[in-house]
């Protein structure tokens, strides 16, 4: 059964004093989230700052180049490799006699 309200005004201040009261109830959680956002935020970026001094310190995109340059000519290498497996093949079927003839 619902309630009837007798007075308006009173009504109005309850629904206020509620709504505030879990406003202000929210509040700290607001304030946890926020504050571990930020040191989140700190501590990554002077992960990602530190990480950055170590790979530079190790040369690392000097050796990543290095890498990219003996892997194309590993690739080029096994390619051209693979050419002339296929061209000695299609000698070797070329001079060899046609069935039938």
């Amino acid at each position: 059964m619902e309630s009837q309200v007798t007075n308006w005004g009173d009504s109005l201040m309850g629904s206020l004093t509620s709504a505030m009261s879990l406003f202000f109830a929210a509040l700290p959680r607001l304030f946890d989230f926020i504050v571990i956002v930020i040191v989140g935020w700190i501590i990554s970026a002077l992960l990602a700052k530190a990480i950055a001094v170590l790979l530079r310190e190790a040369r690392f995109n000097h050796l990543a180049e290095r890498e990219i340059i003996r892997n194309s000519d590993r690739r080029a290498r096994t390619k051209r490799e693979k050419t002339d497996k296929e061209l000695t093949a299609n000698r070797a079927t070329d001079v060899l006699p046609k069935k039938g003839s």
